[in-house]
């Protein structure tokens, strides 16, 4: 169980997309949940993409030490089934952040302490992927702003770079890109504060949808009927 109870955003964010198809997005808070979520990673990471190696997880549970504390949000679909995640890792909680083992970040200094690290990114249905991966992103925009996060960080591809532009996030890389976590990845930052100016005056509707929470219930509300 994630041991970060006082410090998560105890809220469900409903969407609905095409016909009347709801979308869920919470933090994943049960035993049940943590494992499916690292069950996915397992299958996308080792099986899939091959980029940690299977024997390390006898398992088939893909975990690390950022795990324990560490929230991962999730969206679900109608039946309750996890249709995409993200963990978001804070400086603050451990004095570091995965990126920095960067081979082009190795050797400098950053300091992490308002820093906030958005890893193990998947979307598994293949159906609604850009709301799935806006409401991921919207959730975790939300409980960095609840926690004093000033800029956030994702390891990524220059393609994947390109996609998340799409929902107006515009991350800037921090070095050039290297053989690492098994592709041509770089870290990128992207500043809280100038994306919500940038949204405001460039994109209101983005900026509406991100700041808005008429949409956000109790986490004790979502309950399977």
């Amino acid at each position: 169980m994630v041991n970060c109870v006082n410090c998560i955003v105890q809220y469900v964010i409903i969407m609905v997309a095409q016909n009347d198809f709801n979308l869920y997005f919470k933090v994943a808070d049960t035993e049940k949940e943590l494992k499916t979520c690292q069950s996915i990673r397992y299958k996308v990471y080792c099986e899939e993409r091959k980029w940690l190696p299977a024997t390390r997880y006898p398992d088939e549970l893909e975990s690390d030490v950022f795990d324990e504390k560490s929230p991962t949000f999730i969206a679900l679909d109608d039946d309750f089934t996890i249709v995409g995640l993200m963990r978001f890792i804070k400086g603050s909680d451990f004095g570091t952040l995965p990126f920095l083992e960067h081979p082009a970040l190795r050797k400098k200094e950053i300091k992490v302490s308002t820093m906030g690290e958005l890893s193990r990114y998947i979307v598994v249905s293949p159906k609604n992927r850009g709301l799935i991966s806006h409401g991921i992103f919207r959730i975790s925009h939300h409980y960095g702003r609840s926690n004093g996060i000033t800029d956030y960080v994702i390891l990524i591809e220059p393609s994947l770079r390109r996609l998340i532009e799409r929902f107006y996030w515009f991350y800037e890389p921090m070095c050039s890109p290297a053989m690492y976590y098994g592709a041509f990845t770089y870290p990128a930052v992207c500043n809280a504060r100038q994306i919500e100016k940038t949204w405001y005056h460039r994109y209101p509707d983005n900026y509406r949808f991100y700041m808005d929470e008429s949409n956000v219930i109790s986490s004790m509300e979502l309950v399977k009927g």
